[in-house]
């Protein structure tokens, strides 16, 4: 027991903490120790005092630890429903739900206008596929098969293929001006409606 004690009394665990685990060690050790000035002990209810009660004044209360672990729950609380309404917006479908029909219209005008641009480079042979991309093609031994394609049937796969490459910079330039657009649109539609 007097082991324990010591133990006990060498731990840096909180005051709050060793009182209900070690009291009755403390007060067994604090017993058995004989000492000269008894009378100057002092004394708790009758009992001689813990030595590992300090009384330290500086530590929080239950009630102000517990409320401030209800204060970060609360704040994490609300950050994670931020972050769960962040990644609700990821996509296509989120953002028309979002925006409705206006941003729908403004995205595929952008894609068609993209299509179309880059079929027409292609078609007007700005930038001839025949003559960067037959020499790769024929390099990997397909030759025969582009002998077979159609040139303005080319331009299309190849306009689409492009087309769908600079997505990653397209959505994002929609979506940062579909307010502008979105409030255009609803502008045209009340002036529209006034007879």
């Amino acid at each position: 027991a007097l082991a324990r004690a010591r133990f006990a009394s060498r731990c840096r665990l909180p005051c709050r903490q060793l009182c209900s685990v070690t009291r009755p060690l403390c007060m067994a050790r604090d017993a058995a120790l004989p000492t000269r000035q008894e009378s100057f002990r002092p004394q708790l209810g009758g009992r001689w005092a813990l030595r590992c009660c300090s009384g330290d004044a500086g530590a929080p209360s239950t009630e102000e630890r517990i409320a401030k672990l209800e204060t970060e729950v609360q704040s994490l609380k609300q950050k994670l429903g931020e972050v769960e309404k962040m990644a609700k917006r990821k996509g296509f479908m989120a953002a028309m739900m979002e925006y409705g029909a206006p941003f729908a219209l403004w995205y595929a005008f952008c894609w068609s206008g993209t299509l179309l641009g880059l079929y027409l480079l292609l078609e007007w042979e700005v930038v001839s596929w025949q003559k960067s991309l037959r020499p790769f093609f024929e390099s990997l031994g397909l030759d025969w098969y582009t002998e077979r394609i159609d040139s303005s049937t080319g331009n299309l796969v190849i306009a689409f293929m492009v087309n769908e490459l600079l997505e990653a910079v397209r959505f994002p330039l929609v979506l940062a001006t579909s307010g502008t657009i979105i409030r255009w649109s609803a502008r045209f539609r009340a002036t529209a409606a006034k007879p």
